[in-house]
């Protein structure tokens, strides 16, 4: 084999098991939502819609302070180099969790209700869930997706058990269920330590700050933007339209997850590579972005094509009595999903570029289109609105990530 193709073999092995990785981790969010939706009333699962909202929000803050400025500044280095920035990242993650948890412990305090107690779960649980996205983060950066992928399992095989005796012992609810999947996060935030061999560190976390303190607030502020947007939207539809409505939009997208979860594997596993790519021949790297959107598109249109037809007693088996107000929204969640997949390669490409600040404007530009849009057609039409609204936000949100894509690119060629 030539080294060309040793090359795109390796690659291809770490892209796929950033895959794995991303479906074991989704597969657990995934599981905790369909039990969710089973086991609670419709205004219940808004307000666990409200909560799984709020912990993509701080998940996303994590990922821009610790996870994506790790990946974009050392995705090339060897692991015994950088010990000191692991420690820091990480660190770092821990810390932020800590934080943003204290807070959603106040405002569950406020809250109170089913509400107050799902954000009092998540709240206690921040800093082991953050900690765990960071050690994936670092496990793929450094070339060693397998790790990330035994941490995820780990987590998975928690929550599962945890769930088996919830189901079993008959108490099953939003909130025990909250409660296994959240103790599966902090397994694997432990496990995580004894893999690498080290523990986060407060005294390095601060050096990380100062040190990545421009790229991460680019990242952090990027993914405020957008998963804030979408919490925002979430909220709004359920005080315009109830909270009916948005567990309606919700559950229209538990069905699309397993594109979610592609999605956010591609994006964790193929950073890493598009910087390597960086250092190929002219052309290369282009190539490359255009082939993950391909690779996310061609199973999306697929996967929509399939959910639309699913029976009636398929979709209330998984989604319980969320199935009937979700299946109209379906139409319009799939232009969604598809839309995302189209604008994928650009989003790994800017990236990869360490573009944060034209990835922060082509965000900026999404999320208002996302509120508008999804706020507008709730007003107008409950959560079948709001879907066609998010719909053609996302759409026209695609062709803004591939024009930023390829003024960013020709700017760096000059």
């Amino acid at each position: 084999m030539t080294a060309r193709g040793a090359g795109v073999a390796a690659m291809g092995r770490r892209v796929s098991w950033g895959l794995v990785d991303q479906v074991l981790s989704s597969t657990t969010n995934f599981a905790l939502t369909v039990l969710v939706a089973r086991a609670a009333a419709s205004g219940e699962f808004g307000a666990f819609a409200v909560v799984m909202a709020t912990y993509l929000v701080m998940t996303g803050l994590g990922q821009g302070l610790a996870g994506q400025p790790f990946a974009a500044r050392h995705s090339a280095s060897g692991e015994w180099s950088v010990r000191d920035a692991v420690a820091g990242a990480t660190g770092s993650a821990l810390g932020l969790g800590a934080v943003l948890g204290a807070g959603c412990l106040l405002v569950a305090v406020a809250v109170r209700g089913s509400l107050g107690a799902q954000l009092a779960v998540l709240g206690a649980a921040l800093p082991g869930l953050l900690l765990q996205d960071a050690w994936r983060f670092v496990f793929v950066a450094l070339g060693n997706p397998v790790r990330a992928a035994a941490n995820d399992a780990l987590w998975a095989a928690v929550q599962g058990a945890g769930i088996v005796a919830l189901l079993v012992s008959g108490n099953a609810t939003p909130v025990s269920l909250l409660v296994v999947w959240a103790a599966g996060g902090f397994a694997g935030a432990a496990a995580g330590c004894v893999q690498a061999g080290l523990l986060p560190s407060a005294r390095f976390a601060r050096a990380w700050v100062r040190t990545e303190r421009a790229v991460a607030g680019g990242f952090m502020t990027q993914a405020l933007v957008i998963r804030g947007a979408a919490q925002l939207l979430t909220t709004a539809i359920a005080v315009i339209a109830g909270l009916g409505a948005a567990g309606a939009v919700r559950g229209a997208q538990v069905l699309f997850s397993p594109l979610t979860l592609m999605y956010q594997g591609l994006l964790l596993a193929a950073v890493p590579e598009g910087v390597r790519t960086l250092r190929s021949p002219a052309g290369a790297f282009a190539r490359f972005t255009q082939l993950v959107s391909v690779a996310a598109t061609v199973p999306a249109v697929a996967w929509g094509l399939i959910t639309l037809v699913v029976p009636d007693p398929v979709g209330e088996q998984l989604l319980g009595a969320t199935w009937s107000a979700a299946r109209p929204v379906l139409p319009a969640i799939a232009v969604q999903t598809t839309a995302i997949a189209v604008s994928l390669g650009a989003q790994v490409g800017l990236r990869a570029l360490g573009a944060s600040g034209r990835s922060l404007q082509v965000d900026a530009v999404q999320a208002v289109l996302l509120l508008g849009a999804g706020a507008a057609g709730a007003a107008l039409a409950g959560g079948l609105g709001a879907a066609i609204g998010i719909g053609a936000a996302t759409a026209a949100g695609a062709a803004a990530w591939w024009l930023a894509l390829l003024t960013t690119g020709r700017g760096r060629d000059r």
